[in-house]
């Protein structure tokens, strides 16, 4: 499990014109709460919290919450909310959640598939996947950054499902039954990829009909025009 740390600071006023005077000044907004604590105001430096977030994956790694001017220990916290501005590219405020280190917890890891398989390799099929994370409770000091899944094995319609996945004093709380990947056969993506062009086609036949038929309307025009003048 990766181990990383962040200093943040009690802060004592509230509200949004606060929230705005902090940002201004290179500072972003945060709260931290838990089981038997109650809210705790806090802002972190924008860049070690821009920083820090751009090297985790945020919603499985435990942090070291240094909270200056409230303990002199730092204290176990994942992040649960990072709110970002609707088109800048900043953020304006986080969730931290502080943990007990002797309570299971539940979080979302995500999944990463090894290999080319079997049937990609030697068949020409695809891999699709259906899963990139799964759900687990564990202890604070089991999660995994990543759950690493083996796939050269696969050959053309299989899959490999969470019950075929065995975590050590860890708990999966998907259902088992669900694929995380399968190796379609590329048959099927060529009736998809006709499917998808048919599809395409007819969105575009009303025009055409339509225009054979107002080009046979002028032909019938011109023709009873002619008999018309003879």
């Amino acid at each position: 499990m990766k181990n990383v740390a962040l200093t943040v600071q009690v802060r004592n006023d509230m509200g949004k014109g606060v929230a705005r005077k902090l940002r201004a000044s290179g500072k972003i907004p945060a709260v931290l709460y838990g089981q038997g604590m109650k809210p705790l105001a806090l802002f972190a430096e924008e860049k070690s919290l821009v920083d820090l977030i751009n090297s985790i994956s945020t919603e499985n790694t435990l942090i070291d919450l240094m909270v200056e001017g409230y303990r002199k220990k730092p204290l176990k916290a994942l992040i649960r909310e990072v709110q970002h501005h609707h088109y800048k590219p900043r953020i304006l405020h986080v969730d931290f959640y502080q943990v007990s280190l002797q309570k299971k917890i539940h979080v979302e890891v995500p999944v990463s598939l090894l290999g080319i398989p079997e049937g990609v390799k030697n068949f020409g099929g695809v891999l699709e996947r259906h899963m990139r994370e799964i759900t687990i409770l564990c202890l604070p000091t089991n999660i995994p950054e990543k759950i690493e899944i083996d796939v050269t094995g696969l050959g053309l319609n299989e899959s490999i499902r969470v019950e075929n996945i065995t975590l050590q004093g860890i708990e999966i709380l998907d259902d088992l039954s669900q694929p995380i990947a399968t190796v379609i056969p590329p048959t099927v993506m060529k009736e998809a990829e006709e499917a998808a062009e048919a599809a395409v086609a007819a969105e575009g036949e009303p025009e055409v009909v339509g225009k054979e038929k107002k080009e046979k309307a002028e032909e019938g025009a011109e023709a009873d025009k002619s008999e018309a003048e003879s």
